[in-house]
């Protein structure tokens, strides 16, 4: 699909007359009992955009999109875009005042603002991140053509929604560049509705978080059905996937889960692992297209540990209406993550957790997602989240949040502590532990390590999220 660098639509890189010509009559989106062709989703588009300009929407206005995932989504969206409109999906699942929150927030080039996403807010309130028209055709000749490897024989089913950055492009995006099919659904992506979209649909690829590939896996353990025999590919991002997921996944069903590094202000996934290639632990290595920088505080480049800063085509225009975390974030064409990753010698990155994360005791840096990796061997624990808190003393010690399997069996805290001391570094194990009926997470399924640090300092309940 060759492009015009001075003019460029969404529309036409998606379902332009020559693609139409070609795949006009295959089957595009698959949502309830009902199928759309590609030549009937152009059909749409060119429905809403007439509706749009009818209603008096200009080039720069922005349209507010509350949808669940469906086609009538992805025709708004790329309308909006087709009309030259900022597109602003919004999350269905957020309550009013939020949605209030983001609502008060035609010719078209690679560099006119296309669409506003909000972040998941797993490290406080959601932020408009800006993103140009050339943004996605990035991440789709880009993530897309070399990890993927759609065709237009494969069925695409992704957990999360179209309203997010992660959902956008795994279930418009990547396929229609493909020509593939995607599976919409607009119900909460719960185990049992997972099962039966597996079993009733076939995706031949799959798009999830850690949480859900957990809860596929207690599903399955408790008895339940999951039918992946037609899945060639399943892929993680969100947060870093813990290796005990990754292990489960593989003996269970024989398949292997490509882990990935990605967000809102990149648009999709710049850092993943490879059919063939995958290392448990790590988010993989580059993706052609990007560039990566590890730093110190000081912004000083480092070989091995640092600050995770990335740059590439699909990279934010900024945030809206914030020119002061526009100017933080991004530097010289650089967007700072603020994941704190490690890199080896074999170009492989391995996360250590967000900044905001990380901390100190004795001196020493405590990685979350090393102390939670060594709970999570623990067969009675199902999740674990660590955070630092004061001693009796007033000195900084981890404590890690637990999520166990089964009835809480006495003695089972110190255990657990014994457990994790005897793989890990005296300073890095936990001195407390505190049971919870479940974690603390954003719509996406990251957990809010800030709500945890937040209950240790106002002393609240740590279930009522």
């Amino acid at each position: 699909m060759s492009v015009d660098p001075s003019q460029f639509n969404l529309i036409d890189y998606f379902l332009g007359p020559e693609r139409l010509h070609q795949i006009g009559d295959r089957i595009a989106v698959e949502f309830r009992d009902s199928t759309i062709t590609y030549s009937e989703l152009r059909s749409k588009v060119d429905q809403w955009a007439r509706l749009m300009v009818s209603c008096g929407v200009n080039e720069g206005d922005r349209v507010a999109l509350l949808l669940y995932d469906s086609p009538e989504f992805m025709a708004c969206f790329l309308a909006t875009a087709s009309v030259g409109a900022i597109c602003v999906p919004i999350n269905t699942f957020l309550p009013a005042k939020d949605v209030a929150f983001i609502l008060a927030g035609a010719a078209t080039t690679r560099e006119t603002p296309a669409f506003l996403l909000y972040t998941s807010g797993s490290t406080g309130a959601p932020k408009g991140v800006l993103h140009l028209h050339g943004s996605i055709p990035h991440t789709v000749e880009s993530y897309s053509k070399s990890v993927l490897l759609l065709t237009n024989d494969d069925r695409v089913y992704s957990s999360s929604k179209l309203f997010f950055a992660y959902g956008l492009g795994n279930s418009l995006s990547f396929p229609l560049a493909a020509g593939a099919t995607v599976i919409l659904d607009p119900e909460r992506a719960t185990p049992e509705r997972i099962a039966t979209l597996f079993e009733e649909q076939l995706p031949t690829v799959f798009f999830g978080v850690p949480a859900v590939y957990l809860s596929l896996l207690e599903h399955r353990s408790k008895g339940g059905a999951l039918n992946t025999s037609n899945l060639r590919l399943c892929v993680s991002a969100g947060e870093a996937l813990p290796p005990r997921i990754l292990e489960d996944w593989q003996r269970e069903f024989g398949l292997t889960i490509l882990d990935g590094i990605g967000s809102t202000e990149m648009l999709h996934i710049f850092i993943s692992n490879r059919e063939g290639q995958a290392r448990e632990g790590s988010s993989g290595k580059l993706v052609p297209g990007y560039a990566a920088r590890l730093v110190d505080d000081q912004v000083t480049d480092v070989d091995q540990l640092g600050n995770l800063w990335v740059r590439g085509l699909s990279a934010t225009a900024g945030y809206w209406n914030r020119p002061d975390l526009t100017r933080e974030t991004i530097q010289d064409g650089w967007v700072r993550t603020g994941d704190v990753y490690r890199r080896d010698e074999n170009g492989f990155f391995y996360h250590v957790g967000r900044s905001d994360d990380c901390f100190k005791v004795s001196g020493l840096w405590v990685s979350p997602i090393e102390v939670e990796g060594a709970l999570l061997a623990h067969n009675a624990v199902a999740e674990a989240a660590v955070v630092s808190v004061a001693n009796k003393d007033g000195l900084a010690t981890a404590k890690a949040y637990v999520v166990i399997r089964g009835e809480k069996k006495q003695g089972l805290k110190d255990e657990l502590i014994e457990f994790a001391a005897s793989r890990l570094a005296a300073y890095k194990a936990p001195s407390q532990i505190e049971f919870i009926e479940e974690m603390p997470r954003t719509a996406t399924g990251k957990i809010q390590r800030f709500k945890l640090r937040e209950t240790e300092r106002t002393g609240g309940e740590t279930n009522d999220h």
